[in-house]
């Protein structure tokens, strides 16, 4: 969704943004809008909303850049075959006991 699409949509909410274009360490550009803090306080619900639809906010404090808000990676599933090959063995001892133990020195 444009900004131009944005604010024809939401004629009740009023918060400026600019697109810019930065090239981030691998290279690539990134289009993002820019906000300052107290619109983003004001705002909140209609960044996030747009942040979950994929769009960059770079959020400004007293016009300099303070933060970033990108939208969350999917998290990646833990695949681990033979997790019980990789486990501690069981030395019989309860917890406490050693915990006792590896604390005898510090106390």
């Amino acid at each position: 969704m444009t900004y131009d699409e944005l604010v024809s949509s939401a004629k009740s909410i009023h918060f400026e943004t600019q697109n810019i274009y930065k090239t981030c360490s691998l290279g690539y550009i990134l289009a993002m809008k820019t906000i300052s803090i107290r619109d983003l306080k004001a705002h909140w619900a209609e960044v996030e909303r747009q942040v979950r639809n994929g769009e960059v906010f770079e959020v400004l404090n007293r016009g300099r850049p303070a933060a970033m808000i990108v939208p969350p990676r999917p998290r990646a599933v833990l695949k681990w075959d033979n997790h019980l090959a990789t486990a501690v063995e069981n030395t019989g001892k309860k917890a406490e006991e050693v915990i006792e133990y590896d604390r005898e020195e510090r106390w």
